[in-house]
């Protein structure tokens, strides 16, 4: 019975010490001096960071809207000068088409195309053209 004790004691002091040398304090994340406290909490993956970018894009007055159609998270940054509550100028000119691209790619995609899993680069169609992008043969963007 004393032998089962010792034993019992020496594995919940094990244990113990196991838990302590296991433990990492919370990753803080602060911008521009000013730390945040977010609902979910900046992890290490794979040895990489990951934080919530909606909470660091807007930390940073950002607009941020995120399109589950189309699996794309758009970031919007104010322009100099303007206030959350003042819109950005609306150009009068004529309505652009807009086309996706990748980081990588050569072509240049529609929304919801399958190549669009990993970035999604909203460009106009005639800056994707001048660029020297060609159409997606899978999405048959316009042309």
């Amino acid at each position: 019975m004393r032998v089962f004790r010792s034993i019992l004691v020496g594995v919940a002091v094990f244990l113990s010490l196991a838990g302590l040398a296991f433990a990492v304090s919370p990753i803080r994340i602060v911008v521009n001096g000013i730390e945040l406290s977010p609902a979910v909490q900046a992890r290490l993956i794979d040895g990489q960071i990951m934080v919530p970018l909606r909470v660091v894009a807007e930390a940073l007055g950002a607009d941020v809207r995120w399109e589950p159609n189309e699996s794309c998270v758009y970031i919007t940054t104010k322009a100099a000068g303007e206030t959350a509550s003042e819109p950005a100028p609306q150009p009068t000119e004529e309505k652009q088409v807009t086309v996706y691209i990748t980081k990588s790619g050569s072509k240049y995609h529609r929304l919801g195309c399958r190549f669009l899993s990993k970035s999604c680069i909203p460009i106009s169609l005639e800056d994707a053209k001048a660029r020297g992008y060609a159409p997606c043969s899978v999405c048959n963007p316009p042309q």
